[in-house]
Formats: C-alpha cells, sequence, structure tokens
C-alpha cells in the first residue's frame, strides 16, 4: 500500500503542548513489576543540553537515498570517554554504563543498546527520506527506543533543508513536539541530542568545525554557548518543542504523554521488539499513545522498523503482529528489504479510528 504523511497543519492547536505542564517525575503508583525498572522521567531540552562536554568527536554516517544522504553522529568511543569520566566523578549509574559499553551490546533493565546505530534505524531513515517532506511541523512525533536518533536526526536534516539559520519562518507554522525516549537517560544526554546538535551544526555559520570535515567523513566540534544558542532559537523561531523521556514502557509512561500531547502522533520505533518480554509492553504503549486523547478528527500512525527474525534471543516480526492483533492493533507492511540472510521490513501501525475510514 501507498503510506503518505499528508497531515494537515491545523489538527493541533498551538497551544496544547505547553512547556509549563511537564514534569519530571510520575505521580501515578507504581506496579510491583515496575518496582525494579527506572522510573519514567521527562528531561528537557535544556537538561540534556547542559550535559554535553565541551568537545565531541563525531563520525558521519550514510543513509541510502540519491544522492547520499550524510548524518554526523557522535562516536562511541567518544561516549565512553565522557562515561568514564563521570565514573571519576562517582557516578554511580555512568560506572555500570561504561563497563556494559566495554563488555555487551545489551543488559536488561540496565542497558538496552541506545549508544550504538542498529540496523533498522537506517532503514527508518531511509523510508522518512524516500517519502520526502516529513510532518514534524504538522504533528507530534515520537521516536520510541530512540537511541542515537537517527530517524529524528533525519527529520530534522529535512526541517533544516527547508528552514536553514536565518529564514523567515511560516506565519502559519503551530508549536510541534518532538519527543525523544530511550529507557537509559545517559543515552538521551550523551547520544540523542548530541546527534540532533550535530545535525544542527552542518547548517549553523556558528560551527568552528573544520569545512572538510564531511569530506573527510569525521570530525571534532566545540560546543560552545554561541552554537548552543543558535539551536536553540533555531527551535524556538521554528516553533519546534524537544523533550526527552527515560525509563520503562508502562502505563506511567503512556499516561504521561498522552496528558501533554493531544492531537496527531506519529510514532517512530526500530530495533524495540527483539526480546519477546518486551513485545508485549511495547504494544500497550504504542496503541495507548495513538489511542490516547484522540477526537474524531485526530488519528495516529506508527512507523516499527524490525528484522523478521532475532535469532537468539526470540523476537520478531511474526511475535510483535501476533500481540498486535491480539491487542486489537493492526498493521501493512510499507517496505521489505530484499537483501540475503536475515529479512528487515517497516511496518505502519493504524489506529483504530484510521481503520474505521479505511473499512
Amino acid at each position: 500500500m501507498a503510506f503518505s504523511f499528508e497531515f494537515k497543519s491545523d489538527d493541533i492547536d498551538d497551544d496544547e503542548c505547553q512547556d509549563e505542564e511537564m514534569t519530571n517525575s510520575c505521580p501515578l503508583e507504581t506496579s510491583e513489576h515496575d518496582q525494579n525498572l527506572k522510573p519514567v522521567r521527562w528531561h528537557t531540552l535544556e537538561d540534556m543540553l547542559q550535559t554535553l562536554p565541551s568537545q565531541i568527536s563525531y563520525t558521519f554516517h550514510s543513509i541510502p537515498s540519491d544522492p547520499p544522504t550524510q548524518l554526523p553522529r557522535r562516536d562511541l568511543f567518544d561516549i565512553r570517554a565522557q562515561l568514564l569520566a563521570e565514573l571519576d566523578m562517582e557516578d554511580a549509574s555512568s560506572t555500570t554504563l561504561a563497563d556494559v559499553l566495554i563488555s555487551d551490546d545489551i543488559k536488561p533493565k540496565l542497558y538496552e543498546g541506545g549508544f550504538k546505530t542498529w540496523e533498522c534505524s537506517i532503514d527508518l531513515a531511509r523510508l522518512i527520506l524516500h517519502r520526502g517532506r516529513f510532518p514534524l511541523l504538522n504533528t507530534h512525533v515520537i521516536e520510541l527506543g530512540c537511541g542515537t536518533a537517527v530517524p529524528s536526526c533525519t527529520i530534522l536534516y529535512q526541517l533544516l533543508l527547508e528552514h536553514p539559520p536565518g529564514t523567515p519562518r511560516s506565519a502559519s507554522n503551530p508549536v510541534r513536539t518532538l519527543i525523544l525516549a530511550d529507557y537509559n537517560e545517559h543515552v538521551l544526554t550523551h547520544a540523542s541530542i548530541a546527534n540532533l546538535l550535530l545535525t544542527f551544526a552542518n547548517f549553523s555559520s556558528t560551527n568552528d568545525a573544520d569545512s572538510s570535515t564531511m569530506e573527510a567523513g569525521y570530525g571534532n566540534i566545540s560546543i560552545s554557548s554561541k552554537l548552543v544558542d543558535a539551536f536553540r532559537s533555531w527551535l524556538d523561531y521554528n516553533r519546534i518543542q524537544i523533550f526527552g523521556m527515560s525509563g520503562p514502557w508502562n502505563v506511567h509512561f503512556e499516561e504521561m504523554v498522552n496528558l501533554q500531547l493531544q492531537g496527531r502522533k506519529l510514532i517512530l520505533a526500530s530495533e524495540t521488539i527483539y526480546q519477546p518480554e518486551s513485545i508485549e509492553p511495547f504494544v500497550k504503549v504504542l496503541l495507548g499513545l495513538m489511542e490516547g486523547g484522540q477526537s474524531t478528527e485526530q488519528y495516529c500512525q506508527a512507523l516499527v522498523a524490525a528484522k523478521k527474525v532475532y535469532f537468539g534471543v526470540g523476537g520478531g516480526i511474526d511475535e510483535f503482529l501476533s500481540y498486535l492483533t491480539q491487542a486489537g492493533g493492526d498493521a501493512d507492511i510499507v517496505w521489505e528489504s530484499g537483501e540475503a540472510g536475515v529479512g528487515r521490513a517497516i511496518l505502519l501501525i493504524k489506529s483504530s479510528h484510521e481503520r474505521r475510514i479505511q473499512h
């Protein structure tokens, strides 16, 4: 089927999402199962930006398109160095994360692999580029399990192409929100927001990096107050809000988002269904976000990119579709890899309201 991003700009009122309503804690009761997990927390843009060091190193990553799109991504060794520096400052959570980065890709309930860029996130970024202008200015976007946030950086890249720093904005632009969600707070503060800022820096005259870095494929950049202020100003000028959200997928996560974001939501997720035990809570939150707070004119969609089978851990698309169907959801495959080996696909999940319209 053909998938369209044609959301209308009048689907959400300008005042639907207010900064002052965001909170850093969840007032809801915690279930016995969730007591062993991290709490769900909001993180403001300022909170995340303040964690960045004075300088970061990065490598350009190619997203297949015509021509290929080059997005900067903070180097893993640079993240590890910051975590180890925080270890010297007796940050216990950084201590364990630094240990995991040395030995393991994933450690459940501690680290879910967010510092690395996984294959299906590139697939999702490629689909975003292929579909053309992306509607962040027409809807709220949430990236679940964002990690290095390649799909969100792709959205930002498209917006920067359309509205470079210093160009006039459209007077009709409503307030829109981008939420980066990951289990680990350190992933948001050390990787996700860093990559968004790096993406902006490529378009900004305040970027003091060597102009030859794109040709070289890597570089270093000073995180100056001038650059950060320019990033804030561009977001404000284009009426874009960015928040982070850390913690597990549960009813608290779902309700906190739905209380703040009314109207259309486009949900992005990649490599989030590799463990069978994580599929059910992911499906519940996914459908809860899509159905929550809707009016009859406002429905939501989600794009989920995943491997068809995750050998050795038991997850995959079939297991996901089984849970989704049982929960009343529906999905269409909008892209499949034609490569040999482990198959990959991107699924379009539709809200019940959209399904009723189509039928």
